[in-house]
C-alpha cells in the first residue's frame, strides 16, 4: 500500500513531465499572411464554397523569390502535392492591400482550388479570371475595387 501511495505522489510529476517535453506544433501559416488566408475562406463561404483555415493543410509563408517576375508561387512536391505558398518578402512590402489579396487567392487558387492558369479575356483583352498568368502577354489583369466581387466570384465557381 505504501508503494501505490508512493506512485500517486509522483504521478502528477510523470506526467507533466512526458507532456512538457512534446515538441510546440510548428506555425504553418505566416502570421502576417493569416488575415488572407482568413479573408480567401469568408469570400469562398460566401459564394458556398465551404472551406475552413483548418483544412487548408499547407504551409504559408515568405521565401525570396529568385526570378524578379514571381511574386508568389504555390509549393509541390514532385508527385504533385501541394505542399505550401511561398511569397516574396520584398514585393509583399511594397504591394498595396489589393495586390496583396490578389497574390494570396491567386496562389490559394492554386494550392487550395487546384486551378491552373487561364488567359480567358474580354474583348479589350482584360483577363476574366484572378488565375491569369501574370504576364500581361495574353491578357491584362484588372483586379480593383470595381473588378473585385466578379473576379472572386469567378474563382470560387469554376
Amino acid at each position: 500500500m505504501t508503494k501505490f501511495r508512493y506512485f500517486l505522489y509522483f504521478l502528477p510529476l510523470i506526467v507533466l513531465t512526458v507532456f512538457s517535453c512534446q515538441e510546440e506544433p510548428e506555425e504553418t501559416i505566416d502570421p502576417d499572411l493569416l488575415p488572407y488566408i482568413e479573408s480567401f475562406v469568408f469570400e469562398a463561404n460566401e459564394r458556398d464554397y465551404p472551406i475552413t483555415i483548418e483544412s487548408i493543410d499547407i504551409e504559408v509563408k515568405f521565401e525570396n523569390i529568385a526570378d524578379p517576375s514571381v511574386i508568389g508561387r504555390c509549393l509541390r512536391s514532385e508527385t504533385g502535392e501541394n505542399l505550401g505558398i511561398a511569397v516574396d518578402p520584398i514585393y509583399w512590402k511594397l504591394a498595396s492591400e489589393l495586390e496583396r489579396e490578389y497574390v494570396m487567392f491567386h496562389e490559394l487558387g492554386h494550392c487550395v482550388l487546384n486551378r491552373s492558369h487561364t488567359s480567358e479575356s474580354d474583348s479589350n483583352n482584360t483577363c476574366l479570371s484572378i488565375m491569369e498568368p501574370g504576364t500581361g502577354e495574353l491578357c491584362m489583369s484588372n483586379y480593383n475595387e470595381t473588378t473585385r466581387a466578379s473576379l472572386l466570384d469567378e474563382l470560387f465557381d469554376f
